[in-house]
């Protein structure tokens, strides 16, 4: 019987895996676990405005646009709405390929 928790340890295996693929090796163990954890994040809580990325992992603005660049141009990511309330999303192939 597959548990809860080995299906978390399975998806956090996958983001992981999907994240160290898609970043280059000049990026510091910091920069990766944090990307890691803002895609964790979107997993739990469906959609985060850039403000609240930012609150939740006490980074400045520049910082955060860089990271959801990146987590966008491998298209993790997904914008929805209007400019100044709209939400990041997980991007729904992404979701696909975590999900299997």
């Amino acid at each position: 019987m597959i548990t809860g928790s080995y299906r978390i340890t399975q998806i956090k295996k996958k983001v992981r895996d999907a994240v160290n693929d898609a970043v280059n090796d000049a990026a510091s163990d910091a920069v990766i676990n944090r990307l890691i954890n803002e895609v964790l994040l979107l997993i739990v809580e469906d959609g985060k405005s850039l403000k609240n990325f930012m609150l939740a992992f006490d980074v400045a603005r520049a910082t955060m646009q860089r990271d959801i660049a990146l987590l966008k141009a491998h298209q993790f990511v997904v914008f929805g709405g209007a400019a100044k309330s709209g939400v990041y999303r997980l991007a729904e192939e992404f979701k696909l390929k975590i999900n299997q």
